[in-house]
């Protein structure tokens, strides 16, 4: 049987906690070059929920190409 001392497990959890954060940024960051190359967001940045955008400077509320893109794919 494998014993894990407790100080593993916070240590793995702290470790998938930093594996979470480094993968919404490089999809944060996917979605910002796409940006610069295409003039608008990819639509799935649309399925992120809005306040974690804000945590890396996209405001789905004020970026009025946001907000056009939005308005226009809702026709």
């Amino acid at each position: 049987m494998i014993t894990v001392k407790n100080e593993e497990i916070e240590l793995l959890k702290e470790l998938k906690n930093e594996l979470i954060k480094t993968r919404r940024m490089i999809f944060f960051i996917h979605c910002q070059n796409y940006y610069d190359k295409y003039g608008i967001y990819p639509d799935a940045l649309y399925e992120v929920d809005p306040e974690e955008l804000k945590k890396v400077g996209i405001n789905l509320d004020t970026d009025k190409d946001i907000y056009n893109y939005q308005k226009e794919s809702r026709k």
